[in-house]
């Protein structure tokens, strides 16, 4: 057991290092706002996959929309004056994106909901067999409010 421990610590170590560096690196830059556009276009990427594959690829394809975000950052960053700007415009690309790709969806708001981390906080306290679930990306919400997955609907 003390070997899963002091690898985890190992690893926490590892991982605040690693975050520590970037966050240093972000703030020279002055790029700061760069990790929300990214997310939100992976948060584009999920929304894309439950319309088109009802969540079948779901990390594949929010990976490649949050690939192609940091990419089009990237490009900017060479020939743009303002990044800072485009960032913001590429976040509410990325946000009105998913609004609207969702509300052509069966399920549309359920969906959105089921995106966040607010959905799998109520689904964990409502039913604990929920938390160790993946919430809600096969399964919308119960219409009575009792967790997302299958396998919650006790």
């Amino acid at each position: 057991m003390n070997d899963i421990l002091v690898s985890a610590f190992a690893l926490s170590l590892v991982l605040v290092g690693i975050h520590a560096y970037f966050g240093l690196e972000i703030i020279r830059r002055g790029i700061i706002f760069t990790d929300l556009a990214i997310g939100q276009m992976a948060a584009l990427g999920a929304a894309v996959s439950l319309f088109f594959f009802h969540g079948a690829l779901i990390y594949p394809i929010s990976l490649a929309c949050a690939l192609l975000g940091g990419l089009l950052i990237a490009w900017a960053a060479r020939h743009t004056e303002n990044l800072e700007a485009f960032i913001g415009l590429l976040y509410a690309f990325g946000i009105s994106a998913v609004y609207i790709v969702l509300s052509k969806s069966a399920h549309g708001m359920e969906d959105r909901w089921a995106l966040t981390v607010a959905a799998r906080v109520r689904d964990a306290t409502r039913n604990p067999c929920c938390a160790r679930q993946p919430s809600g990306f096969h399964h919308p919400p119960l219409p009575h409010g009792r967790g997302t997955g299958a396998s919650c609907r006790t």
